[in-house]
This record gives C-alpha cells, structure tokens and sequence, in this order.
C-alpha cells in the first residue's frame, strides 16, 4: 500500500508541467484533489474540522466542499479560482500572526504549492464529497451548537420525577396489599436506585451487619478505625439496627475527626502543598501553609455551606466580617454552629479570620515564579476543579473539544491578573486587588509577546452569554457567585458527585473533572441531577447533610457480598 500511495503522489509531481500546460479536465482536478490534496487535509486538518472527529473549530468544517464554501467564524475559507482570496492559503502561508494552520508547524513548500494549484483550478472535488452548497456549512454549525445544547452537562439538573417513581414501581412490585408504594419519607437515592434496579429484574442486597457498618462509617466519615469501646458500645446495643446505627452517623459526623477526614479530601482538590516546588534558590517552604488546611478542617466541622465555602476561598479579603458574613472560627467543646447566610454584595476588605481560606489558590506551583503560569495554575484549579471545565486548554487556541474560545480563557485570566499577593500578617499568603486596574489580552498562541484584542474581565460564555464585564476590582467576588449560582450547571454536579465518589468509590461521572463534550452521558444521570438538587436547594449547600443523606441509604449500607443474579445482569 506505501508503495502505491508513493508512486500515485511521485507521478502526479512530474505531470505538473504538463498538466498546467494542458488545462486538465474536472475528472483530472478531482483526482487531483483525492491524490494529493485531501491527505493533507486529513493528516492537518480533520483532526480539528471534521464531521468525522466529530469536531469543529471555529465553527469550520474542512471535510466537504460546502464546508469550505459556508466557512466557519471568519466566512468562507476558498474562494475556487481565486487562492489569493482564500482564508486557506492566507492560513498555511503563515501570513497573519493570528492565522496560522496548522498550529503545530508550517508546511513545507510543495504542500502550500499544492493547496495554491487547486484552489486556481477551481478547487474541484469529487461529487460525493460536494455536499448541499446551500447550507451543508450552516447545518454543521447548528448541529455543532445543538450538540453544545442538548449535551447533559451543561443542560439544568432535572428533579427526578414522583409519576415515573411510581410507574417504575407498579411494573416491578406485587400489587397485592402487603406490598404498598413507597413510603413518602423514603430515603431519594433509595427511591431512583431501587426504581432502576426494579426495571432490570433486580433488587438492593440485604443490609450487611453491624459490625460491617461500623467500620465503613468510621472509616469513610472519620478516616478512623473504630475503638475499642465503640465496638463493644455498637455491638452489645439490643437496639434496632436503625436505631443504632442513625445514632453512630451523627456521633461520626458530629467528631472534631470529621473536619479532617473530609479536609484531606479538598486538598487533593485544591492541590494542596506546602512547598512551592522548585523556585531556584529561594525558600521552597509555604511558611504558614497549615493555617488553610485548619481553616479546612474548621469549615468541615462547622458546615459551611459550600456556595460560602466556595467564595471563601476566592475572595476571602474581599468579604465582611459580621454576623451577615460566612465566618470560620474555632468552636468551643460542644459548641453548635448554625448556618450563617450567604454574604452580601458589595461587601467591605475586613474578612480577617478567612483569609487562609485563600490557599486554595496561593498554594500551588510558583513554576519559577512565572505568573502566566501562575496565573493559569490558579485558573485551572478554580474552572476544573469547582466546575469540571478544563478552560486551561484554551490558553493557546480555542478549545479543540469544548465551546470554550481563548477570550473566554484570558476573560477569566483578567480576574487574577488583577490580583496580588502581598504576603505579611496576619497570613503571608493572602490576596488584594491590584491598586491599578490592568487589561487583559488574548496572547496569541499563549505567547506573551504576541498580543490581540484586549478581553475584558468576565464569566465564560457559554454560562453567561449576555454578561456584562465584572465592575471594579479584580472580579473575584462576581466570580464567585456565577460558579456558585443555581443557574450554574455545573458546580453543583460537580461536588455531589465528589462527594459520592469519596464515600461509595465510584464516580457517577467518567471524568470528575471534566465535564466537557467528551464525557459521555453518566448511566445514573438521574441520580446525579437528584444529588445535585438536593445538595444546593434542598438543603442550601448543606455539605454534612448531604453526607448523611448518602450514609443513611440503604445503597450506601447495603451488604457486598457477590451476587450471581447482579452478575448475570450487570458485571460491573
């Protein structure tokens, strides 16, 4: 086959004298394009501008003649007989700064020659590869933003409906009256995971025993084996079993080890150190790092909610300290802490007790003290790890997979281009707003050299399209909130499904963080719209009460004991 391939392509390269002077037939420009200008589309460009990869780039797709014509963000991309009109050549030329394909490296001369032939010839192709000229390009692109639309995670939550409850109910019990529906209070994971079973002939396993319980409920809430005297305490009690063990969850949720286990937990998120890598010469220690992970384990214990948890740790030195404000402070022995209310907009720079809160992001790599890679650091693990949104893709070009642009990225990237870290105490690794307002650029090809337009500071697209920029300042607080509003799609998913995953071992969702394009459809979507509803309406972010929601179900304390009829039916 290489043999063939090279002598088609070796022939046609010394027909090209004889064929310009011979004005070739459309049979003999269609073979041109087959033979040596569609390879180079595929091994170039289909990667990024195919219906094949499923992938479309600026809205362009390469793959068909009416692709081309339509064109994508910048209009058409050939203009048959004109190539000096053609946004393609002007592309593989490397003429614009800002339009350079492909991006990894020019094409050598004969491949730019090739391109230039075909377009004077009339940019002829074969008729299966035509297309609709009259909108195949235009459809392309309204599939592409219908498939952003209709894709699962950036569609709201949906409730999980009562009626299809009951439906899946009534086709998979008796209907005899010493088997009645579903009592009211029943647990809502119970309801959805029993449901589904129910359709696939199956059911929950028994409850495993005490004991097994006992050490799964240490172990997930406190990161602790059980003592000895909780042992024979759960053990020796002649109490129901419910009894029991609603009374071991709420002594477990309730212990100082709580905060810590669960605090251990968000530092794999926020990627925690408390060094800074390598610096060259300097102190590589975080002096004072500890005081995040406290602040951490104080948060977990009191249970602030995670919208306030969330905008902490984003804009701590921009928030009050009031009785209106979401304070973290050390309890006394016993002491129980009430859910404040979510902080007021505009608020006042006095949040003194919360500014380790920050350390979610001044706790990172320092790469040499780069801050464009700083920068993007802090940007990555407030877009992936709140939102499952990999935004740091887009810091060269826009997202290849995600309708994610290099605006949105520097849009957001304004936000901390606009922050300082001025060190000192009461916490050397606290944040301010720059004193001076500074104006991000797209940075062409991430290079800091090569500016385009400017961006002002803003939310993604895609989540807020008709936003206006962020006010005064860096943003940091308007950040705050649109990551944690209800209208978000993402967060709230995003969390319960961590929180599922911590306690069960299994992610509801392929990627954790990643939500995008290429995460396909969760097989319990339901139960992770439900968890996500619950979460941050039912009980106002609650992040303990969602614990003990999961904890309580019968899914979460069911036996594991293997089960060959489970098996049979679903191996996984």
């Amino acid at each position: 086959m290489f043999a063939i391939v090279f002598l088609t392509t070796h022939t046609a390269l010394c027909a090209d004298t004889a064929a310009d002077q011979a004005a070739p037939g459309t049979g003999d420009k269609e073979k041109f394009f087959v033979d040596r200008v569609q390879p180079l589309l595929r091994e170039h460009c289909y990667e990024c501008h195919s219906h094949e990869s499923g992938d479309s780039s600026g809205n362009l797709m390469l793959d068909s003649l009416a692709g081309m014509l339509n064109g994508g963000s910048r209009g058409p991309t050939i203009v048959p007989s004109q190539p000096e009109q053609s946004i393609l050549l002007h592309a593989v030329l490397y003429e614009d700064s800002d339009l350079q394909m492909p991006p990894e490296q020019k094409l050598d001369d004969e491949a730019i020659d090739t391109f230039r032939r075909w377009l004077a010839d009339g940019a002829a192709v074969p008729e299966a590869l035509r297309g609709d000229l009259s909108g195949e390009g235009a459809d392309a692109v309204d599939s592409l933003e219908e498939a952003v639309r209709s894709h699962w995670a950036y569609r709201p939550p949906q409730r999980w409906s009562a009626a299809a409850h009951d439906r899946a109910n009534s086709t998979a019990t008796s209907t005899s009256s010493d088997n009645p529906k579903n009592p009211a209070n029943e647990n809502i994971i119970d309801a959805i995971v029993q449901a589904q079973l129910a359709a696939a002939g199956l059911t929950l396993s028994p409850q495993a025993d005490r004991a097994t319980l006992l050490r799964r409920l240490s172990y997930d809430l406190t990161g602790l084996p059980p003592t000895p005297n909780e042992t024979q305490q759960v053990l020796g009690d002649s109490r129901e079993d419910a009894v029991v063990i609603s009374e071991l969850i709420e002594r477990l949720i309730a212990s100082p080890s709580f905060g810590e286990r669960w605090a251990r937990f968000w530092m794999d998120v926020s990627r925690y150190a408390d060094n800074k890598g390598y610096v060259f010469q300097e102190d590589r220690e975080y002096p004072g790092a500890h005081q995040y992970r406290s602040w951490l384990i104080r948060a977990f214990n009191q249970d602030l909610p995670y919208d306030q948890f969330v905008t902490q740790q984003l804009a701590a030195d921009l928030l009050p300290t009031s009785k209106e404000a979401a304070t973290v402070t050390q309890p006394s022995a016993g002491e129980v802490t009430e859910r404040p209310p979510s902080p007021p907009s505009p608020p006042a720079a006095n949040n003194v007790e919360n500014l380790p809160a920050l350390g979610f992001m001044t706790l990172g790599r320092r790469f040499l003290n780069n801050r464009l890679d700083i920068v993007d650091d802090r940007l990555d693990v407030v877009t992936r790890g709140l939102m499952g949104m990999t935004l740091a893709c887009a810091r060269c070009h826009d997202h290849k997979f995600d309708p994610l642009t290099a605006a949105d990225y520097y849009a957001m990237s304004g936000v901390f281009y606009n922050t300082d870290e001025p060190g000192g105490e009461p916490w050397p690794h606290r944040l301010v707003d720059s004193t001076e307002q500074r104006q991000a650029f797209i940075l062409l090809r991430g290079s800091p050299g090569r500016r385009g337009d400017p961006v002002p500071r803003r939310f993604v697209s895609l989540l807020a399209p008709d936003e206006t920029p962020f006010g005064e300042g860096s943003g940091r607080v308007e950040l705050a909130q649109h990551i944690v509003s209800t209208d978000n799609p993402l967060t709230a998913r995003v969390i319960a499904n961590r929180l599922w995953l911590q306690l069960t071992g299994s992610s509801l969702i392929e990627s954790p963080s990643d939500l995008g394009m290429r995460s396909p459809q969760p097989a319990q979507l339901a139960l992770l719209d439900q968890l996500a509803l619950t979460l941050s309406i039912d009980q106002q972010w609650s992040m303990k009460s969602f614990v003990r929601l999961i904890v309580s179900s019968r899914v979460y304390q069911q036996s594991s004991q293997y089960r060959a009829d489970c098996a049979e039916v679903d191996p996984e």
